[in-house]
């Protein structure tokens, strides 16, 4: 089955071999609290540095998910006042767990067709953003966080990456805390989390005492140690494949180029319509696309019948959508099989 869903989706070939030297050598079953386990962790925050250009002022925190990064940060600065601003599903569910937890957050919502708000001078303390929405294909603009950064200098900045980090390169100095799941760009198994957080916030953070705090991440992570167990073999999948990287930004320009070639596949064929209409809006790491519900149910059949498998359409658009995933663990070859089976299809169709 060659895996096109955006999350979980295709897992790095490379990882049965890690898998292996992982058992071999221990390091999976390491205790979290030893010396091979605290080396490691300082060696991923050096490659982070290196490979991503991550500032050195960012900490580094493994969770169990994105999802609970929006707790982490919503338990965080529980004394502050969040916006969120959101076009999709995704980033609507950050604001109304935020809002459940009971603390003080307003949500924005924009049309999926336009560009965000600009946002000037915001009176709320941490604005809350999805840097790409997977629910409907769509992304920030490149200058939009440097902008809004520019305008609002004092405000805390935190934005939900899961469907672009580690896939295109991201302006890291545009916001303070940024997190994604592995289990998309990183072409990782599901199950992490990963958060850098800028260290001006350790003096800005609520006095409760919750487990997952912010104050308690930071203190283990100065003993290169998280507060509980983590999900060792992800850490250690995420070292390996950090030592083998050849740099986000040829890899950013790499996945950029392939979605203008999946952009444009998808236009040829008369019964599908992209989502975002708008080029500069349209994510370039999860494409969706618009088709008839009949037409859908037909194409995603036939092509689950081939061994091929597609996204969902989710939320607001679940019945006439599918979602392509642009990861750099799908290879080119895997496309080009695609695109031949549409192909086919729509022949077969006319």
């Amino acid at each position: 089955m060659i895996n096109f869903y955006p999350g979980p989706s295709k897992i790095d070939k490379r990882l049965p071999q890690w898998l292996q030297e992982g058992l071999e050598s221990g390091m999976i079953e390491m205790n979290h609290r030893s010396e091979a386990f605290m080396f490691q962790y300082s060696e991923i925050v050096d490659l982070l540095q290196e490979v991503f250009d991550l500032p050195q002022d960012y900490e580094v925190y493994f969770t169990s998910s994105a999802t609970e990064c929006w707790e982490i940060i919503s338990q965080g600065f529980s004394d502050k006042s969040f916006l969120h601003v959101f076009n999709g599903s995704f980033g609507e569910k950050w604001a109304n767990m935020n809002a459940a937890l009971g603390n003080n957050a307003k949500s924005e919502s924009f049309s999926y067709r336009s560009f965000p708000p600009e946002l000037k001078n915001v009176k709320e303390n941490i604005i809350c953003l999805t840097h790409n929405e997977t629910s409907n294909g769509s992304k920030l603009p490149d200058t939009y966080l440097t902008e809004l950064r520019s305008r609002n200098p004092e405000s805390i900045i935190a934005v939900d990456a899961t469907s672009s980090m580690a896939g295109v390169e991201l302006p890291w100095l545009a916001a303070d805390i940024w997190f994604a799941s592995v289990q998309k760009c990183f072409g990782l198994p599901a199950g992490m989390g990963i958060m850098f957080m800028h260290k001006r916030l350790l003096n800005e953070t609520s006095e409760k005492a919750y487990y997952n705090h912010i104050s308690n991440l930071h203190r283990h992570y100065s003993n290169w140690q998280s507060p509980y167990t983590p999900n060792t073999a992800n850490i250690y999948y995420l070292w390996q494949l950090l030592q083998e990287h050849r740099g986000l930004k040829l890899k950013s320009e790499k996945i950029k180029k392939r979605a203008k070639h999946i952009y444009s596949r998808i236009k040829a064929i008369n019964v599908f319509e992209i989502l975002i209409e708008n080029q500069a809006l349209r994510s370039d790491t999860v494409i969706t696309v618009k088709v008839p519900e009949p037409e859908l149910k037909d194409l995603k059949s036939y092509l689950e019948s081939r061994e091929i498998m597609l996204g969902n359409g989710y939320g607001p658009w679940k019945n006439e959508t599918f979602r392509i995933a642009n990861f750099p663990a799908i290879k080119r070859p895997e496309y080009d099989v695609l695109f031949k089976q549409i192909d086919k299809w729509a022949k077969k169709r006319a």
